[in-house]
């Protein structure tokens, strides 16, 4: 087994200012791992013939860890979606989306009686971090309900880091709507569980635990000067105990698919298109709003068109000959190298490029040529590599 000798920097600083919480971190981890390149859980994984394993056997030892009784989903690195049944798929889209909605059933400080039911919503959103999107943070809703009685909280969190050093900055409201305006991270007394956001330094994650309601979050974000080579991979991870799931809700619009009802085949058959290019298209239908920190406005236009694009074939067609803006790290690095942080150029194109396909506008269509093929470093590679990409209709 392989054992560091360096030891974390924990807590660096709390800065506290209205309506939201700065919480920093720089915490190394645990054992050095993976030829070098990944450091375990601290705490919850051992380096074991150069893989890191969970000390419950269950979940990967670099990210997060998990319970035998646990269903879990995680959308991590760049991203990958990886749903509760283990079906996986990439999501190149720095818009927010819906992860799970699901009824779990509350349980009595016995943790074996039935004390009520928590409804609990997960929301994420991502950033573009040169050529690809990672996980950029997260909103969650949480309501119980014990005798009639309703209490709730919610939290949203987003994240950066670089240079070793992670920054979370969360918001919150003492209700579980969302409707109302966020204010200041809560801590909320739901029938004698606490609930509030709680920071692992040592792994540089944010962690929202509300064991009666059987689930756990946690959250990372990028380190953006490691690229893709990241020591300790980001994402968030979304777990609940399988025998406190009562009803998976929102079925057509969740990104993490249930264990059972619904599969990655089955939703890409429904809207007759290829697995990647139908999770961009679900994760659009979802979440409506798009009110995250940072948020594009490009995201808030892109759910028009794609609400406006309901002919099966010619979105088929659209997200054939548009997809590659957004899945192709090279195309979408170059396309975006004067503002290499922000997503709003190719989200842009994608839209223009959405729309003439769709709706068979010529003028459009051959304006995104022609606005792709002016660009000496993006255009001419992008089109001869998008076979047949033309405006013949």
């Amino acid at each position: 087994m392989l054992q560091t000798s360096v030891f974390f920097l924990c807590l660096l600083a709390v800065r506290f200012s209205k309506g939201n919480q700065t919480h920093y971190s720089s915490g190394v981890g645990g054992d050095l791992c993976e030829d070098n390149q990944r450091v375990c859980l601290k705490g919850e994984a051992s380096c074991i013939n150069n893989t890191c394993i969970c000390d419950t056997d269950k979940g990967r030892g670099n990210f997060a860890c998990y319970y035998p009784c646990d269903a879990y989903a995680e959308i991590k690195n760049d991203p990958q979606v990886i749903s509760f049944a283990f079906e996986r798929t990439e999501l190149p889209m720095p818009c927010r989306y819906l992860v799970t909605h699901v009824d779990m059933e509350f349980l009595a400080t016995d943790y074996i009686t039935s004390a009520g039911v928590c409804t609990i919503k997960v929301y994420s959103f991502s950033t573009k971090v040169r050529g690809k999107f990672f996980i950029h943070g997260f909103d969650v809703f949480i309501n119980v309900t014990s005798h009639s009685v309703h209490v709730g909280a919610s939290f949203r969190v987003i994240g950066s880091a670089s240079n070793g050093v992670y920054e979370f900055v969360s918001w919150g409201k003492p209700t579980g709507s969302e409707r109302t305006p966020w204010g200041d991270p809560p801590t909320v007394n739901a029938f004698g569980q606490v609930l509030k956001l709680v920071y692992d330094d040592d792994n540089n994650r944010v962690t929202l635990n509300v064991d009666r309601c059987g689930s756990r979050i946690h959250f990372r974000p990028v380190n953006i000067n490691q690229g893709k080579d990241q020591t300790q991979i980001p994402g968030l991870s979304v777990a609940f105990t399988k025998t406190s799931i009562l009803h998976w809700l929102s079925l057509d619009n969740v990104m993490a698919l249930p264990l059972t009802g619904h599969t990655l085949g089955e939703v890409a058959n429904r809207l007759n298109l290829a697995p990647e290019e139908a999770m961009i298209v679900r994760s659009l239908h979802g979440a409506a709003d798009q009110n995250f920190p940072g948020s594009p406005p490009g995201c808030l236009d892109l759910v028009g068109v794609i609400s406006r694009c309901n002919h099966t074939d010619l979105r088929k067609e659209a997200l054939q000959m548009c997809a590659f803006i957004l899945m192709w790290p090279r195309f979408l690095r170059t396309w975006t190298r004067l503002n290499p942080t922000s997503a709003q150029s190719s989200l842009e194109l994608f839209g223009r490029c959405v729309e003439a396909f769709c709706f068979r506008d010529v003028v459009k269509c051959r304006a995104v040529i022609d606005q792709i093929s002016a660009d000496p470093f993006a255009g001419p590679n992008a089109l001869v590599e998008t076979l047949g990409f033309n405006c013949v209709f």
